[in-house]
């Protein structure tokens, strides 16, 4: 497993990119909100997790374009690399009761991806719309914002 010093992230299948994203995007939130100067109505908000899922043959310039959003974004509260293996021991655990899927998918199908939490959902929206002006990112997706979408490109 590799790992990028600040973080770790996952990956998703590349013959079906966005059913596999849905499929992958299992989590739970793990950042930590704290009040500051916001209006009240955002002191109901809750942390969330969420990936970018990046093409099965980057080589690396599209990883770093993402790290480099999330870097410098403060609604970012930790971000992971996960490498295509990966996420494909993430999707063999979590389609363990689908043997089918898991003998039809190999480690090729599955995309690296940067997993991280924000600090509130709303801070969702602005966040997916940078990430996704990064060139040949596949999908971005929180997997516990409401209502859950993911954009067509």
């Amino acid at each position: 497993s590799s790992t990028e010093p600040s973080s770790s992230r996952p990956s998703t299948p590349a013959g079906s990119p966005c059913a596999a994203l849905a499929l992958l995007a299992a989590g739970t939130a793990t950042g930590a909100w704290a009040l500051n100067d916001r209006p009240a109505e955002v002191a109901a908000c809750a942390p969330a997790d969420a990936a970018a899922f990046l093409p099965i043959d980057d080589e690396g310039e599209v990883s770093e374009g993402v790290r480099a959003v999330l870097d410098t974004a403060p609604e970012v509260t930790s971000m992971a690399f996960e490498t295509r293996a990966e996420a494909y021991e993430r999707f063999k655990v979590a389609f363990r009761d689908d043997p089918d899927l898991v003998n039809a998918t190999t480690a090729d199908n599955i995309p690296a991806a940067w997993r991280f939490s924000i600090r509130c959902t709303t801070d969702f929206p602005p966040l997916q719309s940078r990430l996704l002006q990064v060139p040949r990112v596949i999908d971005v997706i929180c997997m516990n914002c409401e209502p859950r979408k993911t954009p067509t490109r």
